[in-house]
């Protein structure tokens, strides 16, 4: 073998950072309190399905829950980007519909929840124990705009790099309904999607 020149050597400078393909959902423990400095103006809704032991975005026409029994099809999740404290880290905060239902500033849509405090809060000693939540204006931080969309964070969790679980058949039709405004916006997802990611929060969520 011909030993290269010099300048033909792919030298570095630095060790390669290794990128994070995804913000973590968190959601409180068994009795557990949970605060964060809100991200977003309005809570981002989506329906799901607990499969296979994790949560998984609705496909719209191209899901198999088009076949299942109306009790079984769909699960309402609310997620907000936000910095959880007190490490500041970037997260996505997830919230329960009856979290959600409880706690009229999470509903009012003519008031940013962008700055405020939300606080979640698991009630009772069991894993699948309900949920309150409170969002307080009066903590206000004045903080910049995430720099990761929440859908495209939601995105990543779901369809991330790695392990291939969906068929490529299956592929073509994929549509995640997001619910705003009670309206279906959904996005198409164009070309190959890779593979849902296994969100170890999930673990222990059951279905309610």
């Amino acid at each position: 073998m011909t030993k290269k020149p010099v300048e033909e050597i792919q030298w570095a400078n630095g060790a390669p950072v290794k990128k994070t393909l995804r913000q973590p959902i968190v959601r409180p423990k068994t009795a557990q309190t949970l605060r964060f400095i809100v991200l977003d103006d309005l809570v981002t809704e989506v329906w799901t399905h607990w499969i296979g032991g994790r949560t998984q975005p609705c496909l719209g026409n191209g899901c198999e829950c088009v076949n299942w029994k109306d009790g079984q099809r769909r699960r309402w999740k609310g997620y907000v980007m936000a910095l959880q404290k007190p490490g500041m880290s970037l997260v996505l905060a997830e919230i329960t519909p009856e979290a959600y239902r409880a706690c009229h500033q999470l509903q009012d849509r003519s008031r940013s929840l962008h700055g405020s405090m939300l606080t979640l809060q698991r009630l009772g000693n069991q894993p699948n124990g309900k949920v309150v939540a409170s969002v307080n204006y009066d903590a206000a931080l004045k903080v910049g705009r995430s720099p990761i969309d929440v859908k495209d964070a939601l995105m990543e969790v779901w369809f991330a790099e790695g392990e291939a679980r969906l068929t490529q058949a299956r592929i073509q039709k994929l549509r995640v309904e997001f619910v705003e405004n009670e309206v279906s916006d959904a996005i198409s997802i164009i070309g190959k999607i890779d593979p849902l990611e296994q969100d170890e929060n999930a673990k222990g969520e059951s279905e309610k």
